[in-house]
């Protein structure tokens, strides 16, 4: 009996411990994660998906909150709404342009946030009969990105919205 008291109590210990060291080390997990998911951005290709558990920790940074496009003569408006919650140090705005089933997401502007409820941009480096698509991500200040939100597609010479 005392034999399975001892092995018990080992057990037990040895679960704690492995307890404790995954949560002290969740941080520098998450960033080699991140650090793997941008190498594998890369082409890489590993048998497991870190986007997948990216997407995961990721979740948690709130998105910015409705997305909007209209055109203005010959410029896109892209609007959006600060999240409700967490502290958010600024925004990524992407653009894409839709032409067949591949879309490269490009960098188009980075936002600080000052603090408004309402951001506001104005594209000029648009051309006419191309459809475009607008992404955006919130980025907390330990530089964690949301999920991306994205536009309904717009065309500068039809102007349309979904």
């Amino acid at each position: 009996m005392k034999n399975l008291d001892k092995n018990l109590v080992l057990l037990i210990f040895f679960f704690f411990l492995n307890v404790c060291l995954i949560f002290s080390c969740r941080e520098k997990l998450t960033n080699e994660i991140d650090k793997i998911s941008k190498e594998n951005s890369q082409g890489v290709n590993f048998w497991f998906s870190p986007e997948s558990i990216v997407a995961k920790i990721r979740s948690k940074i709130p998105q910015p909150l409705d997305l909007q496009t209209e055109t203005l003569g010959n410029e896109i408006i892209i609007k959006w709404t600060k999240p409700s919650l967490g502290e958010i140090e600024h925004y990524k705005l992407y653009r894409t342009e839709l032409r067949g089933p591949i879309q490269s997401w490009k960098l188009l502007e980075q936002v600080i946030a000052s603090g408004k409820d309402e951001y506001k941009i104005e594209d000029k480096l648009v051309t006419p009969n191309i459809i475009y698509a607008y992404g955006i991500v919130s980025i907390d200040n330990k530089g964690q990105e949301s999920d991306m939100l994205e536009s309904y597609p717009v065309n500068l010479k039809i102007g349309y919205e979904h």
